[in-house]
């Protein structure tokens, strides 16, 4: 099998009759950084859906946290992908809370970014019994492929201890940076540590992984990705930050699109984006470490060929 290189087209014209089946195998050959990996398929047929997961095994049980933790899985990005659904396993009847964020690339301070979709409920309603069942029956899903969420960029999804709390299984995940599965604990948990983010070890050598599993659809030649329909600038999260933020925002159309950090006597302190870009949602990190603590704003500003442009400006925080 040859070699395919990064964004060159790779097609099968016996698809649909000789073949009924296509399997591309990705090696990297550097153990030591992360390659993300994606597909964009096209053709007749329904989309193809791929499943996400870190697990790799039956659920071992599931912890009994406080009300109002949150437990999340991160997941890379996945070009020309759909978020289709997502789907979690519950130890008993009941339902749980939670939501679909935009990656912010970081734990600290948190992990959850611009929310895409919130809030989303996963319910069942009989319990599991024990030894759980091989394979594991008590699977939520939540149905999301008419929100169009792209998975363009990273995502996590998320979900908030309720009282009564369902349970979130757990498995074990070799302990490796980065750990994907992540839970906020309360100042009581976390003791001697503050409240925060934190990955839970399970043994010395693995880290709890919860069962949240998501699955992303490709889209084929006759489906229509939806486009905003404006422009729109959003609030950056997290805001205070420290060093490291999101700036997110939407454009309708093809647009000539300047990001830019000025501090408060208005000097012009990082461009983040000067290209053109194509209608959709865009997200794009800033880093303040080489910056003071103090108030920033940031300016983005869209030209179209229409001559509808676009301007707008936020104020951003670095608390050091």
């Amino acid at each position: 099998m040859a070699d395919v290189p990064f964004g060159v087209p790779f097609s099968v014209p016996d698809y649909g009759t000789t073949y009924t089946k296509i399997a591309f195998i990705v090696i990297n050959e550097d153990p030591n950084n992360d390659v993300v990996v994606g597909y964009k398929a096209s053709g007749s047929g329904p989309a193809t859906v791929e499943e996400l997961k870190w697990d790799t095994a039956e659920p071992d049980g599931y912890f009994p946290w406080s009300v109002s933790d949150t437990l999340c899985v991160t997941f890379g990005a996945y070009p020309g992908g759909v978020l289709d659904s997502v789907r979690v396993a519950l130890r008993n009847g009941g339902s749980i809370s939670g939501g679909v964020y935009r990656f912010t690339g970081n734990v600290s301070p948190t992990p959850l970014g611009k929310p895409l979709v919130a809030p989303i409920i996963a319910s069942i309603y009989a319990s599991s019994p024990f030894p759980y069942p091989v394979p594991y029956q008590n699977w939520a899903s939540v149905e999301l492929s008419s929100m169009g969420i792209s998975t363009d960029q990273p995502f996590a999804v998320a979900f908030v201890i309720g009282n009564p709390d369902p349970g979130v299984m757990v498995t074990e995940y070799p302990g490796q940076n980065p750990y994907h599965s992540y839970t906020y604990l309360t100042s009581s948990e976390a003791s001697p540590n503050p409240a925060g983010w934190y990955y839970v070890t399970d043994t010395d050598s693995t880290v709890a992984i919860y069962l949240i599993r998501a699955y992303v659809s490709f889209p084929t030649a006759e489906d229509v990705k939806p486009t905003p329909a404006g422009f729109s600038l959003y609030q950056n999260y997290p805001n205070p930050f420290n060093p490291t933020t999101v700036i997110s925002y939407d454009l309708p159309g093809v647009s000539h699109v300047t990001l830019k950090i000025y501090d408060v006597l208005g000097r012009d302190v990082a461009t983040l984006v000067s290209a053109n870009q194509t209608a959709g949602s865009h997200s794009v990190a800033f880093s303040g470490a080489g910056l003071p603590s103090g108030v920033y704003f940031y300016r983005l500003s869209a030209v179209v060929s229409d001559g509808n442009d676009f301007t707008s400006t936020k104020k951003l925080v670095l608390m050091k």
